[in-house]
């Protein structure tokens, strides 16, 4: 089912009626986006704390629309006297009454059941420490900290939908989630702070598309200063055709090989903006300033300088984006496919459209421009360019004057403090820099609901570790041919299911081999299934 983790400040805002009324209302604010889902989930009511405090209080009420001060109290003195007991609860309803048997799962525990209190014996409690309260909440308590409580929705996840059998638009998840955005901005008591819906996988392309502008924003800052450095609008306008021939380039020899585009591909684009524009100032820099000064000799230099520089600068990072070819992974091997097909022609593009056009600007464009084509514009055009004409020689006076200072006269302070930095951060990367246990599969920011929910649940509540979740038929076939794959980065393209002439069943050692199999399937903990199979039963008769 969907669930929603609630934040209270304080362990006293599980007994607050203030609280209790806001999380009370969550059912009628959400009634709009629930109504979708009437036909497709058994249940109607949110399970919520508030709801348990009505159905456990000595009045017996109907919801927690009646609650008050005095259930409230009852609710907290009960709830810390079962809680001493919740170990015993825990184990007896989930180990002992929980147990299908018809799932092959066996009943232990159930001495537990004997040591619980008989006003804490009922479901509800056991729900209540299983599901919706936090494992840790007296620990929590004691320390003054905040306390995350656990809600189900009346209907269950995206993917479970799927799983089903049934097809949920998407749509439908986005507009709860926004109800819910909405109605923890208007509460003053309670926050929500993570929620399941399944749907992160979803919304990550709408995600990624929105932070693309990001990458606008990069590549504008990169071609001002591109722009600062050279004082030319035609070389700015030169490096941007570059990169955006290094991608077109790259798209069409990847069409090629595969016509899925993963988002992890878009990484290419801020790797071409860093590597290419490196390119571009290495060789503007080397270049003859002035067209008296460019002749044969200067340029044959300038270019050797160039190529065998940035050959080395973007190969070194071309080849391990090439060695994502061997991956297993097919999303990594599309990546090295087109990161490395961008690079390598952003340096051909480099070495050959970059130079013929500054040759070309500096003979014929600049001239034609600056001394027989309106000299008044050129002389605004150097008006307008004298800010950035300081930037430059500010930037110059610190990279050739100060820097050389500070690394000549300071050197062993200099030295010092990056040996103590490269010490401190090699200490943090090994002591503090660990792989993700709970959440493998992190797509956004930390403290997005989501990934808050997938992150801190299983730490905060007993259920998830052994969650009930919804059964998957496997069927098994044997007797066919593994299935090649026809291209090695579209897992879609594969060959047609051929027979294994190899599995036979003439005899009784190859029904016992399958029955090994089947019985060894079988056993798995995951799948635990009692009722033999007819190979095994075959074997057992002729026994």
């Amino acid at each position: 089912m969907a669930q929603i983790i609630i934040e209270l400040s304080s362990y006293e805002k599980l007994f607050d009626l203030k609280m209790h009324r806001e999380l009370c209302q969550l059912q009628h604010f959400l009634s709009p986006s629930f109504k979708p889902f009437a036909m497709l989930s058994p249940y109607r009511q949110i399970f919520h704390i508030s709801n348990f405090a009505g159905c456990l209080s000595p009045l017996n009420r109907d919801n927690c629309t009646t609650l008050s001060t005095y259930d409230l109290k009852n609710f907290k003195i009960q709830l810390e006297k079962c809680y001493k007991s919740r170990k015993a609860i825990i184990q007896c309803g989930r180990d002992c009454i929980g147990a299908k048997e018809a799932d092959g799962e066996e009943r232990h525990n159930c001495q537990q059941c004997e040591r619980i209190p008989s006003n804490c014996t009922s479901q509800m409690w056991f729900d209540l420490f299983y599901r919706i309260l936090p494992k840790d909440l007296l620990s929590r308590k004691a320390n003054n900290e905040k306390i995350y409580v656990n809600t189900f929705l009346p209907l269950y996840t995206y993917s479970a939908y799927g799983f089903q059998g049934f097809n949920v638009s998407i749509d439908l998840f986005i507009s709860l989630e926004n109800d819910l955005k909405q109605w923890s901005a208007q509460t003053k008591e309670l926050k929500v702070k993570g929620y399941l819906l399944d749907i992160k996988r979803d919304i990550l392309l709408s995600s990624a598309l929105s932070d693309s502008k990001l990458a606008i924003v990069a590549a504008a800052i990169v071609f001002l200063l591109v722009f600062i450095y050279s004082l030319s609008l035609g070389y700015t306008i030169a490096v941007f055709i570059e990169l955006g021939a290094s991608v077109l380039m790259a798209a069409a020899v990847y069409r090629g090989f595969s016509i899925g585009f993963p988002l992890l591909n878009l990484v290419s684009f801020v790797l071409l903006l860093s590597i290419g524009s490196d390119g571009a100032f290495l060789l503007f820099n080397a270049f003859p300033t002035k067209a008296d000064d460019l002749d044969e000799d200067n340029f044959d230099e300038c270019l050797s300088h160039t190529i065998t520089t940035m050959f080395l600068a973007q190969f070194s990072t071309i080849v391990p984006f090439l060695l994502n070819l061997v991956s297993s992974v097919i999303v990594f091997r599309n990546f090295g496919l087109f990161a490395g097909l961008t690079l390598i022609f952003n340096y051909f593009l480099l070495i050959s459209f970059l130079p013929a056009f500054l040759v070309f600007h500096r003979r014929f464009i600049e001239p034609f421009f600056e001394e027989k084509f309106f000299p008044s514009i050129s002389k605004f055009f150097k008006i307008l360019c004298f800010p950035f004409t300081a930037i430059r020689k500010c930037l110059r006076y610190l990279a050739f004057d100060t820097l050389p200072f500070v690394l000549i006269d300071g050197r062993f302070i200099w030295i010092g403090a990056l040996s103590v930095l490269i010490i401190l951060g090699g200490y943090s990367s090994l002591m503090q820099l660990r792989l993700p246990q709970y959440n493998p599969l992190q797509l956004f920011t930390a403290n997005n609901p989501h990934e808050w929910y997938d992150n801190h649940a299983e730490k905060l509540f007993e259920f998830v570790a052994k969650k009930i979740a919804l059964p998957l038929t496997v069927r098994l076939l044997w007797g066919f041919e593994k299935t090649p794959a026809l291209s090695h980065f579209d897992s879609t393209k594969i060959a047609n299911v051929s027979q294994d002439r190899r599995f036979e069943l003439k005899t009784v050692e190859d029904v016992k081999r399958l029955a090994d199999d089947m019985q060894r399937f079988r056993m798995l903990e995951f799948v635990g299934i009692k009722e033999k199979y007819w190979p095994e039963r075959y074997v057992s008769g002729r026994k």
